[in-house]
């Protein structure tokens, strides 16, 4: 018993952890939900939240009351799909989803109307909390500025699914969102169309009518205290910024701008919203455990699934202790249907205890194939490959799972199975390249340390990672058999470490690109673009570096392990050109 608490503990940490990093902002509004009876979670959960409170673990968005955690049915239940939908629920994500039964939003309503030619297109439907969240806001609007109506375009089909005129709405958790507009005299006018305005809150289009900043901010407002958790608000920088102004001069809450800060923002994979608000709202827990799918962030003041779906995920490690070896294998592919944060946890902690090689077989694949990784999980990986695991395929996993978690504690770790000469060469090399994504300087010496003596592969690997930290490429093409030769090699970099330590890594970084044509004294993002034409031509340790710094600069996700020079122009290419203005100007 007191082992599979602490599991618990474990499991619940990571997300009560990630709770308390911010207190609820005052006067919180309580989520909107249909009047149901909430019932108590089952007996896992409370089995944490007991072991919890014996640690003095505490989270903000528990202890403040504001979090429900949905009744969690029986884990047999879920494998047989006996478990009941919502009467009009959201599943799959925005983009590639569907509306269960939609609620309807009448074509007009309390400060708002649905465009005309908009009610023919058969696109008024959405979640009740959508559908809710429209209405207070409009109807708050009303209420404190009065005026022209919200006007609104699209939200989803009845049943969800693809429209035409836009890449998301399929889910019934999106809406467009008329900006409110004022004519030449400042009189509050309703919005003809979908208008777009330049930064200076003017539409070229029809020059005489002007973004009205006043019911624009207002419907923010009303969209934030609604009870219903916004994750987004798509809008262009320009108009955000004179939104957020606005805010500051009625001296609103110092959290509610915070909180509109996070929701209005311009996507990078997309032109401004500059004629529109993109309403987008998160999951309802309910929807969240039948396979409503969200991406992007959770917002740390939000109300977001998380303790649903721990509640969940620890219901389903009861098949670990319950099951046959099917049921324990379809709980990780239920996990994995839903895209369960928990699912590496659930597979770290239950499936790789498994004495059946299938069962501890498909939760490697598991965890290897889920993302991110806790803290919890990296921990019993490295446990697992001390000490459990059984074929180089089973370690290639877990050393993979390490890799790509670029965490701290694997850094000594596979140092520490890198200078272990009872190893395999092969474990050698995998833990030599679970340390590729460390560019810190003083990994410097150890590698070159280790590549002395380590056998031709493993130095090899080793040597890479040195030619990417310090961007200097080997001088020669030494044959590392020739030990001779590897420690001539090995001094021409120690001796370029000591001309160098001083200068930092920043500088290297620049210099290597420099050798390469780089122009400037400084990376920015205005020079993004010339950043992008290195790639082709980079040799394999730059490209590495030139990927790493678009992401740092940009903050746009790209595969790191991808090193086709060319793969990576065209990827970075197509992002640029719809973005780049926006990044030269700022």
């Amino acid at each position: 018993m007191e082992h599979l608490l602490m599991r618990y503990v474990v499991l619940a940490f990571g997300v009560l952890w990630s709770g308390a990093a911010m207190a609820l902002p005052p006067n919180h509004f309580a989520p909107y939900r249909p009047p149901a009876p909430v019932e108590e979670a089952k007996p896992a959960f409370e089995l944490a939240q007991v072991a919890m409170k014996s640690a003095q673990i505490k989270a903000a968005r528990w202890s403040g009351g504001s979090q429900t955690v949905v009744s969690v049915p029986q884990w047999t239940k879920w494998l047989k799909s006996e478990v009941p939908a919502r009467a009009s629920a959201s599943r799959g994500s925005v983009s590639d989803g569907n509306l269960n039964q939609g609620t309807e939003l009448p074509t007009t309503g309390v400060g708002y109307r649905i465009f005309d030619r908009h009610q023919g297109y058969g696109t008024r439907w959405g979640t009740p909390e959508l559908i809710h969240a429209i209405k207070s806001a409009a109807a708050f609007v009303n209420e404190t500025h009065q005026g022209a109506p919200l006007m609104i375009g699209n939200l989803s089909r009845s049943r969800g699914g693809d429209i035409p005129w836009s890449r998301s709405h399929n889910s019934g958790r999106d809406a467009d969102l008329a900006f409110y507009v004022l004519d030449e005299t400042g009189q509050s006018v309703p919005a003809p169309e979908l208008l777009k305005f330049d930064d200076s809150g003017i539409p070229p289009a029809m020059p005489h009518l002007k973004f009205d900043v006043e019911r624009n901010w207002a419907v923010v407002k009303g969209l934030l205290q609604s009870g219903v958790q916004i994750q987004y608000l798509f809008i262009s920088l320009g108009l955000k910024a004179m939104l957020l102004e606005h805010a500051q001069t009625l001296g609103e809450p110092a959290w509610l701008i915070a909180m509109a800060s996070d929701v209005l923002h311009q996507p990078h994979d997309a032109l401004p919203h500059d004629d529109h608000f993109h309403l987008r709202i998160a999951c309802q827990p309910d929807d969240r455990l039948q396979g409503c799918l969200e991406g992007g962030p959770s917002w740390e003041w939000g109300e977001w699934s998380e303790p649903s779906l721990l509640a969940h995920a620890m219901e389903m490690s009861r098949g670990f202790e319950q099951g046959s070896a099917e049921e324990k294998i379809a709980i990780l592919e239920h996990l994995k249907s839903i895209s369960s944060p928990f699912l590496a946890d659930v597979a770290a902690h239950w499936g790789l205890d498994a004495t059946d090689p299938a069962i501890k077989d498909a939760s490697l694949y598991a965890i290897h194939n889920a993302w991110p990784w806790s803290g919890g999980v990296l921990s019993r990986l490295m446990e697992f490959i001390v000490d459990e695991a059984e074929t180089d395929e089973q370690r290639a996993l877990a050393y993979s799972v390490l890799r790509r978690s670029m965490a701290p504690e694997v850094k000594d770790f596979a140092l520490a199975r890198v200078r272990n000469t009872g190893l395999s060469e092969t474990e050698r090399i995998m833990a030599a390249r679970s340390l590729i994504h460390f560019m810190e300087p003083d990994l410097l010496e150890p590698l070159l340390d280790e590549a002395e003596s380590q056998p031709e592969l493993v130095a090899a690997e080793l040597l890479k990672i040195v030619e990417r930290i310090s961007l200097v490429g080997a001088t020669t093409d030494s044959n590392l058999q020739d030990q001779k030769a590897r420690e001539t090699e090995i001094a021409k970099w120690r001796e370029w470490m000591q001309a160098n330590a001083q200068v930092g890594r920043e500088i290297w970084l620049l210099t290597g690109l420099q050798s390469m044509g780089f122009k400037h004294a400084h990376l920015e993002p205005a020079n993004i673009g010339e950043l992008i034409r290195l790639l082709p031509d980079a040799p394999e340790f730059m490209v590495y570096n030139i990927n790493r710094t678009l992401r740092e600069i940009s903050g746009r996700w790209s595969p790191l392990e991808q090193l086709d020079g060319h793969k990576l122009e065209a990827y970075w290419s197509k992002w640029w050109k719809k973005n780049k203005d926006r990044y030269q100007t700022n």
